[in-house]
């Protein structure tokens, strides 16, 4: 009986959770679609791509075995001419730049680069 309540409150959890994402992606703007970028044997997904030059991180906001985590302050775009950026990867990093949301960053913690 405990292990049929343990897997009816597994999947209300699991139900909740897909309902939950379901929600945001369909009401948030497209501004919050992750974009996925196919590199070698994997792929990466983010929300708009930026170069480390353009972000100006602030205080640490956590740290784990392998990871810290970075509140982001600001974005600053450079109009890199080195870079061609789709015109929804540029709609997408001028949004994140004036935008007010909290953004932060994780980075492998330095003795693991």
């Amino acid at each position: 009986r405990t292990f049929n309540m343990k897997c009816i409150e597994n999947k209300l959890a699991r139900d909740a959770a897909f309902e939950c994402r379901q929600e945001f992606n369909s009401s948030h703007c497209e501004y919050f679609h992750l974009l996925e970028y196919e590199n070698d044997d994997h792929s990466i997904k983010c929300l708009a791509p930026f170069t480390r030059s353009e972000i100006t991180l602030g205080r640490r906001a956590g740290v784990g075995e392998f990871s810290e985590v970075y509140e982001i302050e600001s974005f600053t775009l450079n109009g890199s001419n080195d870079i061609d950026y789709s015109p929804n990867e540029i709609k997408k990093r001028e949004f994140m730049a004036r935008n007010h949301t909290r953004y932060v960053l994780k980075k492998l913690r330095p003795h693991l680069e």
